[in-house]
């Protein structure tokens, strides 16, 4: 009987850091018209987390407080915990995932105020120029070229998103609802050759990370687009 009770125990402990500790869900939906037969996907599906940025630090190491706090979305082809520092990753590890996330689709989402979020309501901007109440950089991993074919259009420089929160906890490990997010992309006018064009739905439930973690972690990958 203990025996059993510790297992049902440790079962539960178990079951209970999944619920936490979930990585998330993102799914895509469509896909761009280019010049193949199938189009291009846009498929940021491996990790996805959101942070809730409430403090600023200052050039001198002071912190302060955000007059209103800031939510960040990060969506990425590459797959990794953002729930572990990447700080303790070799340098050839950090070195790999950075490559990673550098070459497979992204989606970061910024400048989101807690309270728009928090509204669930529907949000939308445009690049360039930008224009609604968020930033967003949306980048396509280059699509693997068989011989003899001619490489995949880049995606349409005119870019639009459409983001309904749905649910929003913005405590430690709470979660972020979009259902759906809309990208589209369409023929920019700095775009003189055939650009990949169309929509895709993500369908998007992520976790917060706590934000010192998820701060760092964001910093030591920006090499991946900056």
């Amino acid at each position: 009987m203990r025996l059993l009770l510790r297992s049902l125990v440790v079962l539960v402990a178990l079951s209970l850091n999944s619920c936490v500790l979930g990585l998330g869900s993102i799914r895509a939906e469509g896909r761009f018209t280019d010049n193949t037969d199938f189009g291009a996907s846009f498929f940021p599906n491996g990790t996805g987390f959101a942070v809730y940025d409430r403090f600023v630090t200052r050039d001198d190491g002071t912190v302060d407080q955000r007059p209103e706090g800031q939510v960040r979305l990060f969506l990425s082809g590459a797959s990794f915990d953002p729930t572990t520092d990447l700080q303790a990753l070799g340098a050839a590890e950090l070195e790999d995932l950075i490559q990673q996330v550098r070459t497979r689709d992204l989606l970061i989402i910024s400048e989101l105020t807690a309270t728009a979020v928090a509204a669930s309501g529907v949000l939308e901007a445009t690049q360039p120029p930008a224009e609604g109440p968020f930033n967003f950089l949306a980048r396509r991993a280059a699509g693997f070229l068989a011989p003899n074919s001619e490489p995949t259009p880049p995606m349409g420089s005119r870019l639009t998103l459409r983001l309904t929160f749905t649910a929003v906890d913005l405590r430690d490990y709470g979660r972020v609802v979009v259902e759906p997010a809309l990208l589209k992309a369409e023929q920019g006018e700095d775009q003189t050759a055939r650009a990949s064009t169309g929509e895709i739905t993500l369908h998007i439930n992520i976790p917060v990370i706590p934000e010192r973690l998820a701060e760092s972690n964001l910093e030591l990958l920006s090499r991946a687009w900056r």
